[in-house]
């Protein structure tokens, strides 16, 4: 089992927030902690999320995860008077609430470091699978200094060769019992003022593991840091707008949709969601079924969801005219990982889609997929059986649709 353990303990005094916890700020509407939790709670691997928070925040915490459709946070603990007590508060309820804790693994993760990112999140659980810890690290691009109570100089760092010096930074990842067992034992010894697990971890005597992370993985402590993150996801927005307006005026006759039915799978990845905000954008009169574990947006009269696994058969009532089948695994891990399964559930879902559109009768099919033959097969490679895996994909799903069309 794999736990998230998000500390949202901070009261955000260096925010000057007036009074308002940082991890509670609203960017486009949404608390910072909320676009946190979104990474933990879309990630397949993450079972469940534990939230320490502050006390008086208990209450409203639920109510957001109610709004945002937050559903795997089993436990809210009431946050510690250091960041050390208020961790081990968390691992504390989830180390009694856990059946097999020395095989349980606890990700130890910042609410106010929103910018991270499923990839991350699977190398990290990887990691503590192979080497019992994961310390997310980034590149030291600065001259490091020492300064006195005045502020005067003291020394500076000397720093010859900046691939060997890192900062840590979130997440921080073990197993249960090895992390509860040493903040148990420094409790033990009148120890409470470390600020980080790794720091704990290694005056315990744990070797610890480094997963690289990125530099825009910075904690929302400062006003200036609360402004970068508003940024990197207004540019993130410019670029999913960018897109859209590109699709919506190319030379496509979008007229003949006009109340015509689509479906598409893959509905919350990348080009499923920018093809159906595409779709919706035209105002045709375009009804789209769209196939999720989850929902990627309001439901309408323009669109619904249905809920479940591609692989797995699905029936649908209504009368459906277009196909869109964008529900395939992009990430090259996959392959590598599991390259026999991932396979597996491919041409199960496709042949699932081609059998509804055989049974609807339908006027278009269309197979969409973001992933690309990046290289050529090389044993060395890390990504070695991706390209293989997508050469196999791309010549058997062709044969499919011509076999079951026929």
């Amino acid at each position: 089992m794999n736990t998230a353990l998000i500390f949202a303990g901070g009261s955000g005094q260096r925010m000057n927030s007036n009074a308002m916890p940082k991890q509670f700020l609203r960017v486009h509407e949404k608390p910072v902690l909320i676009y946190t939790l979104e990474h933990f709670e879309n990630h397949d691997d993450i079972d469940n999320i534990c939230v320490v928070c502050l006390a008086s925040w208990i209450n409203p915490l639920k109510k957001m995860l109610k709004l945002y459709e937050i559903t795997k946070v089993k436990w809210l603990v009431k946050g510690g008077n250091t960041a050390q007590e208020s961790v081990f508060n968390g691992l504390s309820e989830i180390y009694e609430n856990t059946p097999k804790p020395k095989g349980t693994i606890v990700l130890i993760h910042d609410g106010v470091r929103p910018l991270i990112d499923g990839y991350l999140i699977t190398k990290c659980i990887d990691s503590v699978k192979k080497h019992g810890s994961a310390v997310t690290i980034a590149p030291v691009n600065e001259t490091i200094i020492n300064t006195n109570q005045n502020g005067v100089i003291e020394t500076i760092e000397n720093i010859k060769d900046r691939s060997v010096h890192k900062f840590a930074r979130a997440p921080q990842c073990f197993f249960l019992e090895d992390i509860y067992t040493a903040h148990k034992k420094s409790r033990e010894q009148g120890i409470d003022g470390i600020l980080d697990s790794a720091t704990l971890m290694l005056q315990n005597g744990h070797t610890l593991f480094t997963v690289d992370g990125t530099i825009k993985n910075i904690k929302i402590t400062t006003p200036i840091d609360y402004y970068i993150f508003k940024a990197l996801l207004n540019a993130q927005e410019i670029w999913n707008m960018n897109d859209l307006e590109y699709i919506a005026n190319s030379n496509v006759p979008w007229e003949c949709f006009e109340n015509k039915t689509f479906f598409v799978t893959g509905a919350t990845g990348l080009l499923g969601s920018i093809l159906i905000k595409s779709l919706l954008a035209k105002k045709q009169k375009i009804r789209i079924i769209a196939l999720a574990r989850k929902p990627a947006a309001t439901e309408s009269k323009e669109l619904s969801f249905i809920y479940g696994d591609i692989a797995e058969k699905f029936k649908i009532d209504e009368h459906i005219d277009y196909i869109v089948h964008g529900a395939n695994p992009t990430a090259s891990k996959e392959f590598i990982d599991h390259p026999v399964e991932t396979i597996k559930t491919i041409y199960e879902g496709t042949l699932n889609t081609l059998e509804l559109a055989k049974e609807k009768s339908v006027k278009g099919y269309l197979y969409l997929s973001s992933m690309e033959v990046y290289a050529d097969i090389n044993t060395t490679s890390p990504r070695s059986c991706y390209p293989e895996g997508k050469r196999i994909e791309k010549g058997g799903i062709k044969e499919m649709c011509g076999r079951v069309m026929r």
